[in-house]
């Protein structure tokens, strides 16, 4: 659904779960909503909610509800059509669990992300982008095994994460 009026736009959408192999059963339904907001001509509002569930995927949450949501805000600056600058925030919880011949692989997350991209118009047809994208928090993958009746946990952690693009856009 894409609802578009001169200052606001608001889009919807909706994916079902799709079976994939038996070791993982089923890839989550999705529904996402978004709003822009055009609050000048060179400032706009972003908002954004993503929902993952389906109570028979290999996704779930520690709390028992078979879900992973993410919540984002963003801001966009556009001066004269020809150089734009855009800086959002992510936040994310839930919980990855599957297990498969006795080996439990358990990743429950809480992730908070912010992003920033840089436009420059090089022609009519042609427009240079820039992306940083930087996760400040730490993530933890537990691995429980009971292979042979033995025990054991694997941790794994990682922090603050820089991702960057370059990309060229060609318009017909």
């Amino acid at each position: 659904i894409d609802i578009n009026y001169p200052k606001i736009n608001l889009g919807a959408k909706f994916e079902y779960g799709t079976k994939t192999t038996k070791q993982y059963g089923k890839i989550p339904s999705l529904l996402s909503i978004g709003l822009r907001y055009d609050v000048l001509q060179w400032l706009r509002i972003n908002a954004g909610c993503s929902n993952y569930f389906n109570s028979s995927s290999f996704i779930s949450t520690t709390n028992g509800a078979n879900n992973i949501t993410q919540i984002s805000l963003g801001l966009d600056f556009v001066l004269k059509n020809t150089f734009d600058f855009s800086i959002s925030g992510l936040f994310q919880k839930g919980n990855y669990t599957t297990s498969s011949g006795g080996i439990i692989i358990e990743f429950p997350f809480e992730s908070y992300k912010i992003s920033g991209g840089l436009g420059v118009r090089l022609s009519p047809k042609f427009k240079a982008n820039l992306g940083l994208l930087f996760e400040p928090t730490s993530i933890n993958l537990n691995v429980n095994s009971t292979t042979n009746g033995v025990n054991g946990n694997c941790i794994y952690q990682y922090e603050n994460r820089y991702i960057g693009a370059v990309g060229l856009v060609y318009t017909l």
